[in-house]
């Protein structure tokens, strides 16, 4: 886990995203465009200096202006205020790693509270925590993974709530609550899992006629909302006049519940299952709800049929209603629900062998099984979201630094995906290049010229030819060599 974390040297923009709503101070996004900037620009936008930390304001301004809720970013600028270091991968991962120990955690809880079998609930912990998809939501620093803690962290408390006894059900209340109201400040997605698993729980509570524990559930949970709500009342402009709101919504309106589904199953068959067919498993998950229904009162007792439905009905309609309302389909989206597949996964496994072994063999099997469900998945895909390549990038700018340097960039928006390499010039002029005259290109003072000069260009459509050339006649430069190409990225260095 540490391992992975440590390995990652680069970003996707979303991420400088992350870095800059929570550090910026009373900028969400950089802006600056057409002018030399100074790279301390691009320094304050990543971390706060001494004058911004512990600037909260900050932190809910920027928010307001963005399109997600601010528990995430409050956490992130803390831990950034109290860094020392400067710009790291680390500072967002400290709270990543943070949020993926504690969901080991609660997983552990949760399988040793539905089987009694701590050898088993440990390996359940780790078959998620070192699963690619694990580990993967944990490099990508976004708000995903704090919500997936929340997650599980219900679906564990409701576990235990649909089956307390009424000294319990008051306790459990109070961190029902919680749960609730900070998973809800941290991913507007968390409300449909909410709903989806507390709609479950009361019916199911009413169904068995414990109807005081459906009615006291349904109103902790509209209480927590509306706190939430209290707290960060932006979440109505956000979900109904923002960018992506509007997109949610007119998926939602433009409804085609199959059309991507096929791909986000696939996402977690690659993810968690190690490609492990899909529809074996869905057989193998029938026959074993199949094989609870004549098994001993004992297992019943544990495992009841509301509580299966609660693990199961959410996890399903919720991947099924994601993919269908999100504008971009990646398993970003999905990375919350993935540690509630990993106890389907567990319990399938391990209650399929019930029949036919013991249970110290069948709890062997299960660990054997899930070892190998790892070990498979790693052989087959890589964890994502460590970005070797952009480590490259910015060692290659340290050996052959350059005082200036230009962006040419087809649109604003791309340019904040390079703030951690701009950060190491002294100046920057980031421009929107839609030809190659150098006429167009910025000014520069008499006694820099002929200075070595770094570009960084992400306009595919430009003759490269052409833009370097223009770039060697404009700044009475002789020579110049190729630092980093990609499909998206091509950094000169002019001498």
């Amino acid at each position: 886990m540490l391992h992975f974390a440590f390995a990652k040297q680069g970003f996707h923009i979303d991420e400088i995203y992350s870095y800059g709503l929570s550090n910026s101070y009373y900028n969400p996004f950089p802006t600056a465009i057409n002018e030399w900037t100074p790279s301390t620009y691009y320094q304050n936008y990543l971390m706060p200096n001494h004058a911004t930390a512990f600037e909260y304001g900050s932190v809910m301004s920027n928010q307001v202006n963005d399109v997600h809720p601010p528990l995430y970013y409050l956490l992130f600028h803390t831990i950034a205020s109290f860094w020392q270091g400067g710009f790291s991968p680390m500072v967002g991962l400290t709270l990543n790693l943070g949020a993926h120990i504690a969901t080991v955690i609660v997983l552990f809880f949760l399988i040793n509270y539905l089987t009694k079998n701590f050898y088993l609930s440990i390996f359940a912990g780790l078959f998620w925590g070192l699963s690619i998809g694990g580990l993967s939501s944990m490099l990508f620093i976004r708000m995903y993974h704090l919500m997936g803690f929340f997650v599980i962290s219900l679906l564990y408390l409701l576990l235990r709530y649909s089956r307390s006894n009424k000294s319990h059900t008051t306790i459990l209340l109070i961190p029902i609550f919680i749960a609730t109201l900070l998973g809800a400040l941290t991913h507007y997605y968390f409300y449909l899992y909410a709903f989806f698993i507390v709609a479950v729980a009361c019916i199911g509570l009413l169904m068995i006629k414990e109807f005081k524990k459906a009615i006291i559930l349904g109103v902790i949970e509209v209480g927590a909302i509306g706190v939430a709500w209290g707290i960060f009342p932006a979440v109505f402009s956000h979900i109904f006049t923002s960018n992506r709101g509007v997109e949610v919504l007119n998926n939602a309106n433009n409804a085609n519940f199959t059309e991507n589904l096929k791909l986000y199953l696939s996402f977690v068959q690659e993810d968690l299952l190690a490609d492990v067919s899909l529809p074996i498993f869905i057989g193998v998950l029938i026959g074993c709800i199949i094989l609870l229904c004549v098994q001993s009162k004992t297992l019943l007792n544990r495992v009841t049929f509301l509580q299966i439905a609660m693990i199961i009905l959410p996890m399903g309609l919720y991947i099924f209603l994601v993919q269908d309302l999100s504008h971009y389909h990646t398993a970003r989206y999905i990375y919350p629900i993935y540690s509630v597949v990993a106890v389907a996964v567990v319990l399938v496994i391990y209650f399929s062998l019930r029949a036919i072994l013991s249970k110290p063999w069948r709890t062997a099997m299960t660990i054997l099984g899930l070892s190998l469900i790892v070990l498979l998945g790693f052989k087959r895909e890589t964890v994502y979201f460590q970005y070797l390549e952009q480590g490259a990038l910015t060692q290659s700018i340290l050996e052959n630094p350059t005082d200036s340097a230009i962006v040419f960039s087809a649109s604003r928006w791309q340019i904040a995906e390079y703030s951690p390499q701009l950060a190491l010039h002294d100046e920057v002029y980031p421009m929107i290049l839609e030809s190659t005259d150098a006429s167009v290109m910025p000014v520069m003072a008499a006694h820099d010229l002929g200075e070595p000069l770094t570009i960084y260009t992400n306009n595919t459509q430009l003759k490269q030819e052409d833009l370097i050339q223009s770039v060697l006649e404009k700044y009475q430069l002789t020579d110049y060599k190729i630092l980093h190409q990609t499909n998206d990225l091509i950094v000169y260095y002019f001498e």
